[in-house]
């Protein structure tokens, strides 16, 4: 990857990750506060299963974020590194011909 297409990508990893988190803590509000109508219409004063409710989006918020925004990466790189291949295997059939198919098979069975 060229370091204007890295920049590019974390540009936008940083700005998923920064979406994705907004919409799980207001998830989590939202659970929350519907929780606490369910114990109010009921009665029941819990209050440990109202906290736990709300907690446990946000517990898993920032694995959940990590691994998302890595497969994101890891997608996003697939792009440039395949043209990058395919201009590279292009320039060496100008010099070697034919005889490109080998390298790219030894490369491909790797």
């Amino acid at each position: 990857m060229t370091l204007w297409s890295q920049h590019l990508t974390f540009r936008f990893l940083t700005k998923v990750r920064g979406a994705l988190a907004g919409m799980i803590f207001k998830g989590s509000l939202t659970t929350r506060q519907s929780a606490s109508e369910d114990n109010s219409k009921s009665h029941v004063s819990n209050d440990s299963s109202s906290s736990s409710a709300g907690a446990q989006p946000v517990t898993l918020m920032s694995a959940e974020v990590d691994r998302i925004s890595y497969t994101l990466q890891w997608s996003l790189a697939v792009i440039p590194n395949t043209i990058q291949v395919g201009l590279g295997l292009w320039i060496l059939h100008g010099s070697i011909g034919r005889a490109v198919v080998a390298p790219a098979a030894v490369a491909v069975s790797e």
